[in-house]
């Protein structure tokens, strides 16, 4: 998995299945927006020991959240799961 920035140090700890096709980008709203294959599949805040997982959802809604997790690795399998995909842990 590719980060964008030495902010994302703290989502290092993702380890998603298809590294080479997750990346967590830097959002200008703070948090990081989770691509697959350049897609946008949804975002993550960190905010002391917990990572919040969130889908995008249609406007107006700013999104859905998906959960509360105390590793970034399990908000990210999360993210994936619900767009579909089928991640494994990297343990």
């Amino acid at each position: 998995m590719q980060t964008s920035n030495k902010a994302a140090g703290r989502a290092g700890v993702v380890k998603a299945a298809f590294p080479e096709l997750v990346t967590l980008v830097r959002s200008t709203f703070g948090g990081h927006m989770v691509m697959y294959h350049g897609a946008l599949v949804g975002w993550l805040q960190h905010d002391g020991d917990q990572w919040n997982a969130y889908a995008p959802a249609r406007p107006p809604a700013a999104g859905r959240h998906l959960g509360t997790f105390d590793r970034g690795d399990r908000a990210v399998c999360r993210i994936l799961t619900t767009a579909g995909f089928h991640p494994v842990l990297d343990v």
